[in-house]
Order: C-alpha cells, then sequence, then structure tokens
C-alpha cells in the first residue's frame, strides 16, 4: 500500500517548551520533548501540544539537522513564561496516536497526538491556525443522533512502511455530513482537511468555610476539550485512480481486511508515533476536484 498523505500545520506562539537531550542504553544520543503552541481563532484558543523527537546523527555519521533545530529552540526560542509576547513559530509534521491499557484499571486508552517535523519562526504576520490534512481509509461513520448533533468519522491513515496510524472520532457538522454520507462510507478511501481544538478551561473551586480554618486557596480545576473537526474535503478515489508514483489512491478490500486484521492483533501498550516519511508539500493541489466545503489550505 502507498504512503498516504499526513501533514500538520499549526501557526502560533509558543507557550511554554519541554526540550531533553538524552542517551539512550545503547549509547545512542537524542533529544526529546514536547511544545505547548497557543493558537487564538475566532473559535476559540487551543493549547496544542506538540511532540518532537530526532537522533544526535545520521546513518552517514553526520548532525541531524533537525536535532541542531531542536537545540537552537531550547536555547534561544522564548516562550510566554519567559517574555509575554513569546516566539510566533510555524510548525509543520503530522498526526499520531498513543494507546495503552491503564496499569490501575486495565482500561483501554486511546489518543491521537501531533508531532513535529520542523519548527521555523515567523518572520511575517500570519493568521493562528492548527490545521491537518490527511489521507483515511474509513473504518467507522457515526451519524448525528439525540445524543450527538455531530456525526463522527474513524478512519486509518497508511503511513511510511505500512505503519498504521488511527485517527478517531473525527467531528463533523451536521450541514457538511449531509453532502457527503451518501458517499464517506466504511472502505472508502478520502481525503479531509481538519481544524484542531484543544480548548482548556481553569475554574476555580471555592473551598467550603466551615471545613478549613485561616485562608486556603481554592481549588483550581482544568477542564481539556478535544475535537478534530472536519471542516472540508473530497469525494472517494475511484478504483483505477493512480497517484504520480503510478500507485492505486483506493484502498482495495483486501487490503482493508488486512488493515482491520492487522489492528486487531495489534497490542497496546507502548507510545505510537507515526514515522517520518517523504510527506507531499502541506496544502498540495486535491488528486480530485470534487470537494465540499473548499477550504482554503
Amino acid at each position: 500500500m502507498r504512503e498516504m498523505i499526513n501533514n500538520l500545520q499549526i501557526v502560533g506562539t509558543l507557550k511554554s517548551k519541554n526540550i531533553e537531550e538524552k542517551v539512550s542504553q545503547a549509547g545512542e544520543e537524542f533529544i526529546t520533548g514536547d511544545l505547548i503552541v497557543l493558537v487564538n481563532t475566532p473559535n476559540g484558543v487551543s493549547e496544542v501540544k506538540v511532540d518532537l523527537y530526532s537522533k544526535k546523527y545520521t546513518k552517514k555519521g553526520t548532525i541531524n539537522t533537525k536535532y541542531s533545530g531542536y537545540q537552537t529552540i531550547n536555547s534561544e526560542y522564548k516562550t510566554i513564561v519567559d517574555d509575554e509576547d513569546g516566539e510566533r513559530i510555524l510548525v509543520n509534521g503530522n498526526i499520531g496516536f498513543e494507546e495503552y491499557n491503564d496499569k490501575r484499571t486495565g482500561e483501554y486508552k486511546f489518543f491521537n497526538t501531533y508531532r513535529a517535523d520542523f519548527i521555523n519562526r515567523l518572520t511575517e504576520v500570519r493568521e493562528d491556525s492548527a490545521k491537518i490534512e490527511t489521507e483515511i481509509v474509513i473504518t467507522d461513520v457515526e451519524e448525528p443522533n439525540e445524543d450527538n448533533i455531530d456525526a463522527k468519522i474513524s478512519g486509518i491513515n497508511v503511513g511510511y512502511n505500512g505503519y498504521l496510524i488511527p485517527i478517531k472520532d473525527m467531528v463533523i457538522a451536521p450541514e457538511l455530513f449531509n453532502q457527503v454520507k451518501d458517499h464517506y462510507k466504511v472502505g472508502e478511501t478520502v481525503k479531509i482537511q481538519c481544524d484542531i481544538k484543544n480548548e482548556v478551561q481553569v475554574v476555580e473551586e471555592e473551598v467550603d468555610s466551615g471545613a478549613v480554618f485561616g485562608y486556603v486557596e481554592p481549588k483550581i480545576i482544568k477542564n481539556f476539550f478535544r475535537e478534530i473537526r472536519i471542516v472540508g474535503g473530497y469525494l472517494p478515489y475511484d478504483a483505477g485512480q493512480l497517484d504520480a508514483n503510478k500507485q492505486p489512491m483506493k484502498v482495495n478490500e483486501t487490503e482493508f481486511n488486512q488493515i482491520l486484521q492487522s489492528r486487531k492483533t495489534t497490542k497496546p501498550g507502548a507510545i505510537s508515533l507515526s514515522p517520518i516519511g517523504n510527506t507531499p508539500t502541506f496544502g498540495s493541489p486535491a488528486a480530485n476536484n470534487n470537494a465540499f466545503c473548499n477550504v482554503p489550505f
């Protein structure tokens, strides 16, 4: 199966950074950590966590450019904590996932993650945004009902060397879903564009004055609202439709069953992030022009 498009692009202000240089048990040097990017749009303010990782040396023995870049971010980039303004940055990367069984309860946990590839200071004025452009083979469609006014679509992106990246419970508004509900079926291969929401609501919980003495600070509670919202996309690829490398764009029935079987036999328990491959340019022209809700990327 071909490697599908999997692109992440975030424009925002660097709120915080947590970057460390380490050495593995095998003696291999690497750099790892995460950034929190503050994204302020008319639809709300999000705090998007972006993971980063790079080995120090390439296979040729030279210093990895990403490693050097992450060192520069750690030593030079100002956060909102350091400076009220903070650095304006552009992040390009991809979407991944984590899944595991809770050690205490045994409950299965899953959530999608965001991984940086390249990070740059912005030298021009750009509006904040957090967007995904990805191809998936659809694995589940949940139509709107009394409990949920939005439809939900889940799918799997095929990454480098056939690595599977599930993307779960992407929300799509009813007015958009009505345009594609006869086409977005389980097993279809589609290209979609999404907005990322990761809002943090801080609430102060007052302390019962009758239960304490002196002054006790109110308890701070953080409520997180996370969502991947489909805002546009294209009709499913046709059988026989080829990409620039003459590879079929549509996942066929045999491949789809192989994907489902592979996911069934995958044992959760370790962090799984999509590997970086040679991804197409973010916002490249669509493979077919049957778009709904055309979204500029």
